[in-house]
């Protein structure tokens, strides 16, 4: 998953804009997330990635879920999840129909192409240590 990439589809906020928020706010907890644009308390889908992007950004670990799964798998396994009844997005939510419309868009990364652990754009500005917290 790319930096620019949406983990909350409700309310459409990117894995940049919840890295930013780390690396600004800090905050203590993973559910503090929500405090970036909304993120996860819309159908739930993404609280577990961010998790994963919070636990990436306090500690700095490695999170090969997060690394490997493209834009296009996950937006997938969120259709699944809605479909499947264990979330409602928002009304405010993009539909399953726009989804698909804008998985098939590529977007020119030229500052994040490829990034991942240990990457400079990755790790730009984010904290690698637990540090006061």
């Amino acid at each position: 998953m790319h930096l620019d990439d949406t983990v909350c589809y409700c309310f459409h906020v990117t894995r940049r804009k919840l890295m930013n928020f780390c690396r600004l706010r800090r905050p203590r907890v993973p559910s503090l997330l929500s405090e970036c644009g909304g993120a996860g308390t819309g159908c739930g889908w993404c609280v577990p990635f961010l998790k994963m992007i919070f636990r990436h950004w306090q500690s700095g670990e490695c999170v090969p879920e997060l690394e490997e799964i493209s834009a296009q798998e996950y937006a997938r396994r969120r259709s699944d999840y809605i479909r499947s009844g264990h979330g409602k997005p928002p009304p405010s939510a993009k539909s399953s129909a726009e989804q698909k419309s804008l998985d098939g868009l590529s977007v020119q990364r030229s500052d994040d192409a490829g990034a991942g652990c240990g990457t400079d754009a990755d790790s730009k500005g984010t904290s690698s240590s637990a540090s006061g917290i």
